[in-house]
């Protein structure tokens, strides 16, 4: 199971318009990493995040930040697995649990190292 700190490394408050997002997010994490059956991780800097965060994350990357992301919601998580796309062959063979569980997945051709999941619909359609 992972645990609040796990999606929330870095101890950020949560405003009280985001619990229910929080909330949200870690009670699917754990019904996905149930069904999944094996070990799973939030990515680097995966988790939570402030708009601090956030524009440090995107300068590393040389790009303009997201400010309207699920991350900065509590409401979006990168998972890790090993091997990297074994979550993400797994999902695409059990699609009815992401419609079951109304999560949205990036596009893997955008997160080849992790599993991006979400609250609500992601940028690239998926």
């Amino acid at each position: 199971m992972l645990t609040r700190k796990e999606l929330n490394p870095y101890g950020h408050t949560i405003s009280p318009k985001f619990y229910d997002n929080f909330d949200w997010l870690l009670t699917r994490v754990n019904i996905i990493r149930y069904l999944y059956g094996k070990p799973l991780w939030v990515g680097k800097d995966g988790g939570i995040r402030s708009v601090d965060d956030q524009i440090r994350i995107y300068k590393a990357r040389n790009q303009v930040p997201a400010y309207n992301s699920d991350h900065l919601k509590c409401a979006a998580v990168d998972l890790v697995s090993q091997p990297a796309n074994d979550l993400w062959e797994w999902l695409l063979k059990n699609v009815d649990v992401l419609v079951k569980l109304d999560v949205y997945v990036e596009n893997f051709s955008y997160t080849k190292t992790y599993v991006h999941l979400q609250r609500s619909r992601p940028p690239s359609g998926n």
